[in-house]
């Protein structure tokens, strides 16, 4: 008599699933704060600080990120080099000309923990400047278990309305198989 065994659903419970975010009028700090906590594997109920189990980020778009107020010009970036007169000071608008994807990668480096898994968290952070992405990327995407599509669960962000015209609503979309067994649908 054959057993039912958990092994493929233990199996999906630690699998590392690719999430999509799109970074189009989204604000740096915004998705670094959702990318952070994928990275880190928190959404997981069998999180634990000494365990790996963070999934991959896939942020596109990161060109088309928004401040709000007048942040391009105030926002200031330091760096160092180490030798005298080496201290450098950048702003978001002339950091952004120069690497699309500086901004929120320097946001979500900010956001890991400081300790020596961020360099490995980072790993797994796949940032692109517009909305095309590399086919090997893309074929990491497209699940080789289970029987069922890809999940899509999508997340409304609502930026507040300063005046009297409408509320913009921006979406993420955060694509992860689905294992067959488990519950389909999105989330809004």
């Amino acid at each position: 008599m054959a057993s039912l065994s958990r092994a493929p659903q233990q199996w999906a419970t630690f699998a590392r699933v690719w999430y999509l975010l799109d970074g189009k009028m989204q604000p740096p700090g915004k998705l670094a704060a959702l990318a952070s906590v994928r990275l880190q594997g928190l959404h997981k109920p069998v999180y634990h600080q000494l365990s790996d189990c963070g999934d991959h980020v896939v942020i596109m778009n990161t060109r088309h990120i928004a401040f709000s107020g007048n942040k391009w010009e105030q926002k200031v970036y330091s760096s160092h080099t180490g030798y005298p007169g080496g201290f450098k000071q950048v702003t978001a608008a002339q950091l952004h000309r120069k690497d699309p994807v500086a901004i929120v990668k320097l946001a979500i480096y900010g956001m890991l923990p400081k300790n020596l898994h961020r360099r490995t968290l980072m790993q797994r952070l796949h940032l692109f400047p517009d909305e095309s992405l590399e086919t090997s990327t893309l074929h990491l995407h497209s699940p080789s278990y289970g029987d069922g599509p890809l999940e899509t669960s999508t997340l409304h962000l609502h930026s507040p309305s300063y005046g009297d015209g409408p509320t913009e609503t921006s979406t993420l979309h955060l694509h992860s198989p689905s294992y067959g067994d488990g519950p389909t649908g999105t989330q809004s």
